[in-house]
């Protein structure tokens, strides 16, 4: 493994431009950066600027960087792994992202899942995949996104909005803002604070702690509304249904376009069930496989392919199969993967 120092300061600016492997950034106590690569070929491509260094072509294999430094990825493919940045910037990137202990996360363009734990701010914009966020201090902007979402343990005030899959939310603390959501939709935790407005086309899982201070106005247009909440102050009928949970000190509006609403109350065991659920779905992240498979293939034959033009096919193809067997896994639904077809078809 072949090592280069840079002396930038405390708070560096990283730039990764069109790379190609995986990467991983981890903070360190150090104010320079240190870029470890296979062979001295790797380090050729990087340029100093003032301030901050520029890596283009093949992606180093890590990284260290001080604490406040900016790291920014444009155009690149291959999994990545940052810990410990003030901010990630990731922008028309193919593979996998996990970023912890990152003060400010923004994902535009991304086609690949995404974790991010441990977070003041993550804004999404575009992102073909599922999204897996805890602990974020100060609330999440997700706009345009094809896959499911999983959010636990958020403070600050959230807005998501198109998003082709399912939502799933837990120890939500601020306001949630959620719009043109073709998925299901669960929340719970205890509400005490703010206006919350879900309208969306799925079925609706509400399981509130009974120490919630809530006045709720619940509406399913076409299905149904079914409560087992002791609710106080409780009006309704089969389609509509308003009440309030203690004081009634936050708001909640809630609006499913074709599907029902289910109201209920947060036990210990709904949340011992969700975290299991959550393990669940790590579990069967890491044995998966497809996706990571067929992109290590693409970035092998990224250096050997004999004609562009049939690596381009082959490529699409492969893609194309990636898809369907992620519908015929039930990874994803219909609509999921027309839209990411659709997408591909696009670009190309």
């Amino acid at each position: 493994m072949k090592s280069k120092a840079f002396a930038l300061g405390a708070a560096p600016r990283i730039t990764f431009r069109s790379c190609v492997g995986d990467l991983r950034v981890h903070s360190w106590d150090q104010p320079g950066v240190q870029v470890l690569a296979g062979c001295e070929k790797d380090l050729a491509t990087i340029v100093e600027s003032e301030g901050g260094i520029e890596v283009s072509s093949l992606m180093p294999a890590t990284v260290h960087a001080p604490a406040e430094s900016t790291v920014v990825l444009e155009g690149c493919s291959g999994e990545v792994h940052a810990t410990g940045l003030a901010v990630v910037m990731v922008n028309k990137h193919r593979g996998e992202v996990s970023l912890h202990q990152t003060r400010q996360a923004e994902l535009n363009a991304l086609h690949g899942d995404a974790s991010v734990t441990e977070a003041d701010t993550l804004a999404v914009t575009v992102m073909h995949g599922d999204l897996r966020c805890r602990s974020l201090s100060n609330g999440v902007t997700i706009r345009d996104l094809h896959g499911d979402v999983l959010l636990r343990h958020v403070g600050g005030d959230s807005r998501l909005s198109g998003i082709t899959g399912d939502i799933a939310l837990s120890d939500h603390q601020g306001s949630l803002q959620a719009s043109a959501v073709t998925g299901d939709l669960r929340l719970a935790g205890t509400l005490r604070s703010g206006t919350s407005t879900i309208d969306i086309l799925g079925d609706i899982y509400l399981s509130l702690d009974p120490g919630s201070d809530v006045l709720l106005d619940l509406e399913a247009r076409l299905g149904r509304v079914r409560s087992s909440a002791a609710l106080l102050d409780s009006t309704g009928s089969a389609h509509r249904l308003k009440g309030r949970l203690g004081n009634g000190t936050a708001r909640l509006f809630v609006t499913s376009s074709s599907g029902d609403i289910r109201l209920g109350s947060e036990t210990a065991g709904d949340e011992r069930q969700a975290e299991d659920t959550e393990a669940e779905e790590v579990t069967t992240n890491l044995g998966r496989g497809v996706e990571e498979r067929l992109a290590r293939a693409r970035r092998w034959r990224a250096h050997v392919a004999p004609s562009p033009r049939a690596a381009a096919a082959e490529s699409l193809a492969e893609e194309r199969l990636a898809i369907l067997q992620m519908l015929a896994d039930g990874k994803i639904n219909a609509a999921q993967a027309a839209e990411l077809l659709q997408a591909m078809e696009t670009q190309d």
